[in-house]
């Protein structure tokens, strides 16, 4: 008793040996005979199909076509359950995403506010309790974040994000005043700027 694939289906071929002489035959031979076919994937014998086998067959059946079903189903649904909850996956895909409108925002600019909502998920991913945390970098780096931000800026300025300043009254502009806070913030005399802060805590040394 064997079974056979034949594409989608697999066939129970049942062997017989015929001696010489018993049908006119010169010779003994085998004399193989198709008992049923059912689906390589069935996971289960159908009723009527077990009804007309033998327990020999049925049990054969099983060992080759059903219980090998049965294990690649198990497998293929631990596999689809992991698939839901692993990350990884999911990083590679928004890697490839990344890389993408990269290249696109050297001609298209990309708003500051969408590079900013990346970056504080990066960060929260780097925060998980299951990712390893590069050192300084637990809760986000938020020197990473500002330097991502001015090049994001740069490059949106660039590409006329603000289009050109008016001949009079540039001043006025929200551009500027902007410009203004930015660079108060970052190399002010205020004792609330980035440079300040840095020098309080030994980084940036201050002028004598």
């Amino acid at each position: 008793m064997q079974t056979k694939r034949r594409g989608n289906r697999v066939l129970l071929i049942e062997s017989t040996y015929v001696r010489k002489g018993v049908e006119g035959n010169s010779h003994g031979f085998t004399r193989q005979t198709q008992v049923c076919s059912l689906p390589w994937d069935s996971r289960v014998i159908p009723d009527d199909l077990a009804a007309s086998l033998t327990p020999e067959q049925r049990q054969h059946l099983m060992d080759r076509v059903v219980v090998p079903a049965q294990r690649r189903e198990a497998q293929r649904k631990a596999d689809e359950d992991a698939h839901k909850v692993d990350p990884v996956w999911r990083i590679k895909e928004a890697h490839k995403l990344v890389l993408e409108a990269a290249s696109l925002g050297k001609t298209k600019a990309v708003p500051l506010a969408a590079i900013n909502q990346l970056t504080e998920a990066v960060h929260g991913l780097a925060g998980s309790s299951s990712a390893p945390v590069v050192p300084h970098e637990k809760e986000g780096d938020p020197l990473v974040s500002a330097m991502a931000s001015i090049r994001a800026a740069i490059k949106a300025v660039d590409a006329g994000h603000y289009g050109t300043a008016p001949a009079t009254g540039v001043r006025e502009t929200k551009t500027y005043r902007l410009w203004q806070e930015l660079f108060s913030a970052v190399g002010g005399n205020g004792q609330d700027s980035l440079m300040r802060a840095l020098q309080r805590c030994g980084f940036v040394k201050t002028k004598a």
